[in-house]
Protein backbone atom coordinates (compact mmCIF):
# COMPACT_ATOMS: atom_id res chain seq x y z
CA UNK A 1 0.00 0.00 0.00
CA UNK A 2 1.24 3.48 -0.84
CA UNK A 3 1.08 5.84 2.14
CA UNK A 4 2.47 9.29 2.81
CA UNK A 5 5.92 7.87 3.61
CA UNK A 6 6.19 5.48 0.65
CA UNK A 7 8.48 7.64 -1.50
CA UNK A 8 10.37 8.97 1.52
CA UNK A 9 11.10 5.39 2.60
CA UNK A 10 12.44 4.48 -0.84
CA UNK A 11 14.55 7.63 -0.96
CA UNK A 12 15.90 7.11 2.57
CA UNK A 13 16.93 3.52 1.85
CA UNK A 14 18.83 4.59 -1.25
CA UNK A 15 20.31 7.78 0.23
CA UNK A 16 21.67 5.93 3.25
CA UNK A 17 24.06 4.06 0.92
CA UNK A 18 26.04 7.23 0.19
CA UNK A 19 28.30 9.41 2.29
CA UNK A 20 27.01 12.70 0.85
CA UNK A 21 23.97 13.63 -1.15
CA UNK A 22 22.07 16.75 -2.16
CA UNK A 23 18.31 16.86 -1.95
CA UNK A 24 17.11 19.57 -4.29
CA UNK A 25 13.46 19.49 -3.31
CA UNK A 26 12.27 19.10 0.28
CA UNK A 27 8.72 20.37 0.71
CA UNK A 28 6.98 18.26 3.33
CA UNK A 29 7.73 17.64 7.03
CA UNK A 30 8.24 13.89 6.50
CA UNK A 31 10.85 14.64 3.84
CA UNK A 32 12.66 17.04 6.17
CA UNK A 33 12.57 14.44 8.95
CA UNK A 34 14.21 11.87 6.65
CA UNK A 35 16.98 14.32 5.76
CA UNK A 36 17.59 14.93 9.46
CA UNK A 37 17.58 11.20 10.31
CA UNK A 38 20.49 10.81 7.91
CA UNK A 39 22.36 13.70 9.55
CA UNK A 40 21.56 16.25 6.87
CA UNK A 41 21.06 19.99 7.03
CA UNK A 42 18.25 21.92 5.40
CA UNK A 43 18.89 25.16 3.55
CA UNK A 44 15.79 27.13 2.61
CA UNK A 45 16.04 29.16 -0.58
CA UNK A 46 14.09 32.39 -0.75
CA UNK A 47 13.76 34.66 -3.71
CA UNK A 48 10.52 35.05 -5.60
CA UNK A 49 8.54 37.06 -3.09
CA UNK A 50 4.82 36.94 -3.54
CA UNK A 51 4.82 33.83 -5.75
CA UNK A 52 2.29 31.37 -4.39
CA UNK A 53 0.88 28.52 -6.44
CA UNK A 54 -1.56 27.22 -3.84
CA UNK A 55 0.18 23.82 -3.85
CA UNK A 56 -0.26 21.72 -0.70
CA UNK A 57 3.50 21.78 -0.09
CA UNK A 58 3.45 25.55 0.39
CA UNK A 59 1.45 25.22 3.62
CA UNK A 60 4.47 23.94 5.56
CA UNK A 61 7.21 26.07 7.04
CA UNK A 62 9.53 23.70 8.91
CA UNK A 63 12.83 24.63 10.54
CA UNK A 64 15.75 25.28 8.20
CA UNK A 65 19.36 25.25 9.39
CA UNK A 66 20.06 28.20 7.12
CA UNK A 67 18.11 30.56 4.87
CA UNK A 68 19.70 31.80 1.65
CA UNK A 69 18.32 34.50 -0.62
CA UNK A 70 18.46 33.35 -4.24
CA UNK A 71 19.16 36.68 -5.90
CA UNK A 72 22.76 36.42 -7.14
CA UNK A 73 22.60 33.98 -10.06
CA UNK A 74 23.67 30.33 -9.96
CA UNK A 75 27.30 30.93 -8.96
CA UNK A 76 26.25 33.32 -6.22
CA UNK A 77 23.64 30.84 -5.02
CA UNK A 78 26.20 28.05 -4.79
CA UNK A 79 28.60 30.29 -2.86
CA UNK A 80 25.81 31.38 -0.50
CA UNK A 81 24.77 27.79 0.23
CA UNK A 82 28.37 26.67 0.83
CA UNK A 83 28.94 29.64 3.16
CA UNK A 84 25.71 28.95 5.04
CA UNK A 85 26.59 25.29 5.59
CA UNK A 86 30.12 26.16 6.74
CA UNK A 87 28.85 28.59 9.38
Amino acid sequence: MIGENFWVGLWEARASQYERIIVDDCRFPNEAAAVRRLGGAIVKLEGRRGVYSGHASERFDFFADAVVTNDRGIRGLICSVVEALAA
